[in-house]
């Protein structure tokens, strides 16, 4: 500019298409420039501090002219680095800062000048201006608390530590309400200041676009997912009711294997309805649901209804399992409900209650019937097969099963909470089978 053909004494035509580093004085110094030049461009442009470092140019007439350079990277109109370098004459550094800060104003990222002592703001640029939403600063304006005030800070702790640090960069991230009422994402830059210990830079670029798309990626790929899993369990569901199908058709043949091939049928469908009820519900098994389907299954096999109900302390609290523990509770219920029915005195007298409440989930199945006088669940050595599984399948955290006899009836009480299960909201269930 007209700046710096006066402060080297040639014409813009004389000097468009030279290396400035030809006018730099020792020439030594220009050799040394070469190698930083080359180590800059090697450096990410975003990952830049601010440079400023004192000089020597010879003008056109051979006298020696000492300035500041100063140097930063910012964006084009197009979204290109730009490397600008300013060079202050101290005999007229008020213009050439005017300069500098017409410089700044052309950047689309937003330049604070944030004084640490004074506690105020003391230079912004117009995007630094636009981004806090004011005209003008006002000198009396608390600079921390105007900028927390406009910008909601991810770590505000953090970002007051790096204001504080005078000499390390750092980067923090935040959100802009805008005059309009919308939410701007913003990346702050903040750099120590080369000529007083007291002021920050800080840079603020803003990256709502970028974070969008990203977020929407991310949407994708778990939909995405989602998609993949639903297929995975639906797939799984109908081979395992395959198998099932085939080994009730082989018991029908040879009914002296029937009654052992029962618990195997059942055990499958219990997995398969696992796998069933996964397909719409994120890999989280309603509990109630899971139920109310092991016990069609145990009609399916014995022709014998189980009476399902279910209660609740809220209408829409619900109680579901995680894909870890779905199938191991299913085959459990399957095998309590079994034994129930097998052992039952009346065969259509066997329930099951389930209750719902803040902390837990009660299932209660009982049947007509008594407990032999030896049996011990909790330390019984002799307990037969089917027991034996459901004591190796149920979880050890957040499960309690426990048997006892009440006026003519077995009572199987399996209490679950967390960690087993997790509590959600979802649409009340029917409290009795239809």
């Amino acid at each position: 500019n007209d700046a710096y053909c006066r402060l080297v004494g040639y014409s813009s035509e004389e000097l468009l298409g030279r290396d400035p580093i030809d006018l730099l004085h020792p020439p030594e110094q220009a050799r040394l420039l070469v190698e930083q030049r080359s180590k800059l461009l090697a450096v990410a442009p975003s990952a830049l501090p601010g440079f400023s470092r004192p000089r020597e140019i010879l003008h056109r007439s051979g006298r020696r002219v000492q300035f500041r350079l100063e140097l930063v990277c910012v964006k084009g109109p197009d979204g290109s680095s730009l490397w600008c370098s300013t060079l202050i004459d101290p005999t007229t550094s008020d213009h050439l800062s005017a300069c500098a800060e017409a410089l700044a104003d052309a950047s689309p990222d937003a330049m604070i000048v944030l004084d640490l002592e004074q506690d105020r703001m003391v230079h912004s640029n117009r995007a630094g201006r636009l981004l806090m939403g004011l005209l003008a600063l006002d000198r009396g304006d608390k600079g921390l608390a105007l900028l927390y005030s406009k910008v909601r800070l991810e770590a505000p702790a953090q970002f007051e530590r790096a204001l504080r640090a005078s000499s390390s960069t750092s980067e923090h991230w935040g959100e802009v309400s805008q005059p309009d009422g919308q939410a701007r994402y913003v990346r702050l830059r903040v750099f120590p200041s080369q000529t007083s210990a007291s002021q920050r830079l800080i840079v603020a670029e803003d990256v709502t676009g970028s974070r969008q798309r990203e977020r929407n990626r991310l949407t994708e790929e778990i939909e995405h997912r989602k998609i993949l899993v639903r297929e995975t369990h639906h797939r799984i569901k109908n081979n395992l009711q395959g198998v099932a199908g085939l080994i009730e058709r082989a018991s029908y043949r040879d009914p002296a294997l029937k009654s052992g091939l029962d618990n195997v049928i059942l055990q499958i469908r219990s997995i398969a309805t696992v796998h069933g009820l996964q397909i719409e519900s994120d890999n989280r098994v309603d509990i109630v649901l899971l139920a109310r389907a092991v016990s069609e299954s145990i009609f399916k096999i014995f022709g014998s209804r189980v009476a399902v109900s279910a209660k609740s302390v809220r209408p829409n609290l619900r109680w579901g399992i995680d894909e870890h523990n779905a199938v191991p509770v299913a085959l459990a219920l399957s095998e309590l409900l079994t034994n129930a029915t097998k052992y039952s005195t009346q065969r259509e007298r066997v329930r099951i209650a389930i209750e719902s409440e803040h902390t837990r989930i009660v299932i209660r199945i009982s049947n007509a019937g008594s407990l032999p006088q030896w049996f011990n669940y909790q330390h019984g050595a002799e307990l037969l097969g089917g027991l034996k599984l459901i004591k190796a399948l149920l979880p050890r955290d957040g499960c309690e099963l426990e048997f006892s006899q009440e006026q003519g009836q077995v009572i199987a009480r399996l209490e679950l909470c967390p960690p087993a299960i997790a509590r959600f909201i979802g649409p009340a269930v029917a409290e009795i089978d239809p």
